[in-house]
């Protein structure tokens, strides 16, 4: 719907778009085409890299597309970007400046919110009003302060070629610095209304309720600790923003791209837990099992819980031997079972095991375009565990994904409901291991190298990337597609990476949650009502008995523990460490570095002198025998 200009005003609309991939996400288009219907001019200022297929469709939206290339977005590029478009702050009557901090319009587009704007007098008028800045950054956990465009803020008069106005974010609202300066100021959505200061982060809900066409960004991109200390609930957020008319692929996509993953699925709740009943229906789907089978003695058990999928899957079964492929060839008779089709293949037998063969055996099924969903899972041995651990981990992962068919089922509903839905897999397991706290180990630089060749450019989690530890996930092919379309070898898993070996394959299970994110595709984890009720008693005790020596909320807990640092094995040394991290960085940047080599040299000399000393008490007995 188009909304004229009032009282033939020049309207200029300055739209911030910082971080610019090689495609423009779904959501700035639709933004665009709402402000474009409005008759104002509107310019866009973009950061970031783009391609020419991006920048042409850009440009079907706006009046000027102003490229500040490669670098952050300061709010000073506003001024810049109107200067670009021939204008300068004193040609028009009034700007509005706003930016991809917002998803909709829903289906009344802004209509009113145009209306609104323009039956006030207001020099500044937001559309939603900010009293205080109540977000906090967090640089240590990976939210550092990051200037973002204005939600939206229309200016006139004066206060158009304000330097305040396109200077860079000082933690006063724009508004109160106007109103200092003798402005007047106005809102529609007003912060004594929505019952906060900053209603934009911590009462969406209400602003929701009171009909606004727009949904911030902001709680659902923030630290998830802090957003938890004030109980902005993303997951209920979402819900009320898609009953509302907000598209859920959308706004997932715009999220899925710029947060980081594990980051992501805490704000929104991305946990599904799955009840034994039956769906409504079973989504008609091509479906591929690719099943990595060296340990005979699972095979049966993980064949039999395949036939959990539905009727008319294809089976691919990669093993290391001959014998073995036969063998599993008389397991996978298709006579009187769900398979329409089964194939075994025998690979080379490789350190990278179910993800080498996932990427190279079957990279022609993955590329192929003839599946829409895939499901991976492995039988492999465990020799350092216990057998009470591996039974654990085993039906920890296949419970989680191929319960019953009513189970899976509903799995598969899951991706026909969301078209952006790229991968579902059980969460982090963390009884019987202990990868929690530590989930990059040292696979942390190569996962960088090899993002930073494919063009990754989503944001890493700091502590533990969102991904499926044990190797096993329901996927759609085209999310896999930057992985798959790498040439790997075999060769390339044997390889080892600086003092310790680093496995190509583990790095890729890490790797596979960013790269679909990249192509715009979110994750989900799933578990059975059985293991939610064990994972969830467990981990809250561990989390009460790790949070009682320290005080505060979790946020402020985990702030606490980041700045002292590693706790070492505890002994003295380790807390000198952490008190000088925690209570006098600038001292421990300086005395640390100097400290760590000492130590290095004295264990250097140490070992020396040790193997000295064996060296001769060998020489001595020696002596003696003669």
């Amino acid at each position: 719907m188009s909304v004229r200009l009032a009282r033939d005003r020049r309207r200029v609309i300055l739209y911030a778009l910082p971080r610019a991939r090689r495609n423009v996400d779904r959501y700035v288009i639709r933004a665009l085409s709402a402000l474009r219907d409005s008759g104002a001019e509107v310019v866009v200022v973009v950061t970031g890299s783009l391609d020419s297929a991006a920048r042409a469709e850009l440009q079907r939206y706006c009046s000027t597309l102003a490229d500040a290339g490669d670098v952050p977005f300061a709010r000073r590029m506003y001024k810049w970007a109107l200067q670009e478009s021939g204008l300068h702050p004193e040609d028009v009557d009034e700007i509005v400046l706003t930016g991809s901090g917002w998803f909709g319009p829903t289906h009344r587009g802004l209509i009113d919110v145009f209306a609104a704007m323009d039956d006030s007098d207001a020099d500044l008028w937001e559309l939603i009003e900010q009293r205080a800045q109540l977000l906090q950054e967090f640089p240590a956990e990976g939210f550092p302060h990051v200037e973002e465009p204005y939600l939206w803020v229309r200016v006139r008069g004066a206060l158009t070629s304000s330097d305040f106005l396109y200077g860079g974010s000082t933690g006063v609202p724009l508004a109160r610095r106007a109103s200092s300066q003798g402005f007047s100021t106005a809102a529609m959505f007003t912060a004594e209304s929505m019952g906060s200061e900053d209603p934009a982060l911590m009462s969406v809900e209400h602003l929701i309720e009171a009909g606004c066409p727009v949904l911030p960004r902001g709680p659902f991109a923030a630290y998830p600790p802090f957003l938890q200390r004030h109980a902005v609930i993303g997951r209920e957020l979402m819900s009320m923003a898609v009953r509302r008319g907000f598209d859920l692929d959308e706004v997932l996509e715009g999220l899925t791209r710029t947060i980081a993953p594990k980051a992501l699925n805490a704000n929104i709740g991305m946990l599904e837990v799955l009840l034994p009943s039956s769906p409504e229906s079973v989504p008609s789907l091509r479906i591929l099992a690719l099943a990595h089978i060296t340990d005979l003695n699972a095979a049966e058990d993980l064949l039999q819980r395949l036939e959990s999928l539905p009727e008319g899957y294809d089976l691919v079964v990669t093993t290391t031997d001959g014998a073995k492929a036969a063998l599993l060839g008389r397991l996978m008779n298709t006579d009187g079972g769900k398979m329409r089709h089964a194939e075994v293949r025998v690979t080379p037998a490789s350190p990278g095991r179910d993800m080498s063969d996932l990427f190279i055996a079957c990279r022609d099924l993955l590329l192929g375009g003839n599946y829409d969903l895939l499901v991976k899972v492995h039988a492999r041995p465990m020799g350092r565990k216990t057998r009470v651990v591996r039974q654990y981990f085993r039906r920890y992962q296949l419970d989680n994904m191929l319960a019953s068919q009513e189970y899976v089922a509903q799995i598969l509903n899951l991706f026909m409901k969301e078209k952006g839905l790229g991968l579902v897999f059980p969460p982090m397991i963390h009884i019987g291991y202990h990868t929690m706290g530590k989930g990059w180990s040292h696979y942390r630089r190569m996962a960088n190298l090899l993002a930073a060749r494919m063009g990754i450019q989503v944001p890493a989690d700091e502590v533990s990337p969102l991904a499926p530890f044990g190797g096993m996930f329901f996927a759609r092919p085209a999310a896999l597609q930057l992985l798959a379309n790498e040439r790997w070898t075999y060769g390339d898993y044997r390889r080892s990476g600086g003092k310790r070996s680093v496995s190509l394959a583990r790095v890729q299970e890490r790797l596979l949650v960013p790269a679909a994110a990249e192509l715009g595709f979110h994750s989900r984890n799933v578990l059975t009502a059985e293991h939610f009720e064990i994972s969830h008693t467990a981990l809250e005790y561990k989390v009460d008995e790790l949070s009682s020596t320290v005080s505060g909320y979790p946020v402020e807990q985990i702030a606490l523990l980041h700045r002292a640092g590693r706790i070492g094995r505890g002994g003295p040394v380790s807390l000198v460490r952490m008190f000088l991290r925690a209570k006098h960085p600038r001292i421990a940047h300086i005395f640390l570095p100097m400290m760590s080599l000492v130590e290095r040299v004295y264990l250097g000399v140490r070992t020396v002198s040790s193997e000295s000393r064996d060296v001769g008490s060998r020489l001595r007995a020696r002596r003696r025998n003669r």
